[in-house]
């Protein structure tokens, strides 16, 4: 074969390649919208460059033209090149493009909605740092650990050859654009030749166009394995394990913490010395939500069916009994059963918000007891069991520590564990081991569900001085109650006893004594740990009975992924309920002898527990018994607290197995129902209007 067919087949495809591009321009309605976009920049005076984004779904492009889906996936930058040939002749046909325009002067960025669900298009963290990649289009998964302080870069410059009777003078002959891939260096530079004269061109730096760019740090994957974070080993590795991604001008507000799905060409730089680093830079971004590990099954267990369809007949019951069997290997059954059923409240809470639900209010837990160990366990298995969950410890920041880049030239924020734990559990641990500044800034945050960070005009050069990240995640906490102390006194509202520790467990909306005030309660509940504990040292399984079960671990996996999923309603008289309580508990804890303040955001909290309670129980309304439920929970620990409780109500933190129906069977509903009464004449006697109560905008 010639040189000259082989050219003319050359031209041949070029040629399809175009009609093709042109044809999928025109399928999917993009040529009117190029049309509205040059037409807007008819608007300004001067335009030295015309930008335009193609969106290309890969399937649709293929299905149109297969080879130029293809070059789409496989040569980016060839596939560039023809739709800005393109872009360019077809808005020139249609004289909307000045006579005087050149090629050279219509920027075209191809941004890529997907890629084919292959394990080829999927970049590991091991293949990127070996450097087992092609220059084409990647997918990588994976959570943001850091990100850098906004810094310039060169999206377009413009050249002009300094000899000025060569052609290579001409006005917007010499455009250099930022393409993805390519370094600064490659952009801008001062060694580029003019085509026809060959004399270094100059650039006219008073046409170069400025863009912002960041750096994160992402490690591969959508959660943290809560094994990771039980050493400081362990937790620094996830950063050698981290991978580079460079994001442009719409990329910028990524949240620490969240999970995202990156499409974009990986790159490799030689450093010197042999050294090579690699990134990613990003053609487009999407927010990955969080879900809780699937059993194989897609339906809850039979066990979990038979065991809802006995409590049917009660609304209260089911919940109760989960509670009752949660964590029976870490307690025994009945002991710190209020912790229990509030841990999975908080879970189903936490799930559902991962499931992209807009849900108002966070679940957080803080529980207070003499045996803080056990606290612990409990609070780490129950953490186990979320979408993610971050353990901290001292050595890991909290919030958002800023550090300065290696080189000075700017800075960067590190992820602490609570933007770490997005969209999951962060379990803090001993609040009493925080230091002052630590309890100072974590209250705030919990005020304000939000960091702030501010960066220094010395550490950034961006001008944004302030970068804020919210807080997305249910925070858990334990602290230590002295032994035999009142619970009452742990909280005591008086000015004269307040310190620092307890205004930051009033930051909590659920705080928990698991401490009983009745001795009997308390040393039944003693009793029963410590027979588990001697039965665990002996390794006496029979006796024990770690292997008889209920419920696995792996059915309330597949509980708590059903109940996350489960749309819910508020009905009006469950709303009216906890408005009226709300209401009244105000004004009578506010006033009297017993004067004691009741939580502004106690309404959000009522409406969190009442409609995880629901869907716990697999309903699809939360009525009045799921907003009576909350209610008692909520009066409970307030009690607890402060002291009195205006309902009557007493602490149950254990239960005692001699009389387990009066927790579980029908002497537990009549207990509700008259509560329910109790609280209903409660709302009425102190909230006039409750009767035909109306929510508020």
């Amino acid at each position: 074969m010639n040189s000259a067919s082989m050219s003319n087949q050359l031209c041949d495809s070029q040629l399809q390649l175009q009609e093709a591009s042109l044809r999928y321009l025109d399928q999917t309605e993009q040529l009117d919208t190029l049309k509205k976009t040059c037409l807007s920049y008819r608007e300004s005076k001067e335009n030295a460059v015309y930008s335009f984004i193609i969106k290309i779904d890969c399937a649709e492009i293929t299905e149109v033209d297969a080879p130029l889906g293809n070059l789409v996936l496989h040569q980016p930058q060839e596939a560039r090149k023809i739709f800005q040939e393109v872009c360019y002749v077809s808005l020139r046909c249609l004289k909307l493009l000045p006579s005087e325009v050149t090629c050279s002067q219509v920027l075209v960025n191809l941004k890529l909605s997907d890629l084919p669900q292959l394990k080829s298009y999927q970049l590991t963290t091991g293949e990127l740092h070996s450097c087992k990649f092609e220059s084409r289009f990647y997918k990588f998964v994976g959570t943001v650990c850091s990100i850098s302080s906004p810094v310039k870069y060169s999206r377009c410059a413009k050249y002009r050859c300094p000899e000025s009777r060569c052609y290579g003078a001409a006005d917007n002959f010499y455009i250099r654009c930022h393409i993805e891939g390519a370094k600064e260096h490659q952009t801008v530079r001062r060694d580029f030749n003019c085509v026809y004269c060959g004399s270094i061109l100059r650039e006219d730096v008073t046409c170069r166009i400025l863009g912002e760019r960041v750096t994160v740090q992402m490690v591969e994957g959508d959660v943290f394995p809560l094994h990771q974070f039980w050493g400081t080993d362990c937790y620094l590795g996830r950063y050698r394990q981290s991978v580079t991604i460079v994001l442009r001008d719409e990329f910028l507000n990524l949240q620490l913490g969240g999970c995202y799905c990156v499409i974009g060409i990986p790159v490799k730089e030689f450093t010197g010395n042999s050294a090579v680093s690699v990134m990613i830079e990003a053609n487009n971004v999407f927010k990955v939500a969080l879900t809780m590990p699937k059993e194989p099954r897609h339906h809850l267990s039979q066990t979990l069916r038979q065991l809802l369809a006995n409590r049917a007949t009660s609304p209260w019951s089911f919940a109760v009994g989960l509670a009752y069997l949660f964590a029976d290997g870490i307690t025994p059954a009945g002991t710190y059963h209020r912790l229990k059923l509030c841990i999975l409240l908080s879970l189903v809470d936490a799930a559902s918000r991962s499931s992209k639900r807009d849900l108002q209010g966070f679940l957080d837990l803080m529980a207070v007891g003499v045996d803080s160990n056990l606290i612990q366990r409990l609070l780490i298995y129950g953490a186990s069991f979320a979408p993610r969950a971050i353990i901290h410890n001292s050595s890991q920041p909290l919030l958002a520590p800023l550090y300065r880049d290696s080189d000075g030239s700017g800075c960067y924020i590190e992820g602490g564990s609570v933007l770490l734990a997005h969209q999951g559990v962060c379990m803090l641990g001993d609040i009493d081991s925080l230091k002052k500044d630590g309890k100072e800034k974590l209250q705030h945050v919990m005020e304000n569900r939000a960091i702030h960070v501010d960066q220094s005009r010395t550490l950034s050069s961006s001008s944004a001085q302030q970068q804020t990240f919210l807080v997305e995640c249910n925070l858990w906490g334990y602290a230590c109650s002295p032994q035999h102390q009142d619970p009452v006194e742990v909280f005591s509202a008086s000015e004269a006893k307040r310190s620092r520790r307890k205004s930051i467990l009033e930051c909590f909306p659920m705080v928990l004594v698991c401490d009983s005030s009745n001795p009997t309660t308390e040393e039944y509940a003693e009793l029963s740990i410590v027979r588990r504990t001697l039965l665990g040292a002996m390794q006496d399984k029979d006796l024990l009975g770690d292997g008889n079960s209920v419920i696995t671990p792996s059915e309330i996996k597949e509980l708590l992924q059903v109940a996350s999923e489960t749309a819910v309603e508020f009905s009006a008289p469950a709303m009216q309920l906890l408005k009226g309580y709300f209401v009244a508990s105000r004004r009578v804890r506010s006033s009297g002898v017993h004067s004691a303040p009741f939580p502004p955001a106690a309404l959000q909290t009522l409406a969190c527990m009442s409609r995880a309670l629901t869907q716990l129980s697999q309903r699809n309304e939360v009525c009045v018994e799921d907003a009576a439920f909350a209610v008692l929970l909520y009066e409970e620990a307030v009690t607890a607290r402060y002291g009195y409780s205006v309902l009557d109500v007493q602490p149950k933190p254990h239960f005692k197995d001699g009389n387990i129906s009066e927790y579980l069977g029908p002497e537990n509903d009549a207990l509700m129902l008259n509560f329910l009464a109790r609280l209903s004449r409660f709302c009425r006697s102190h909230v006039p209007d409750f009767n035909m109560y109306e929510s508020e905008d």
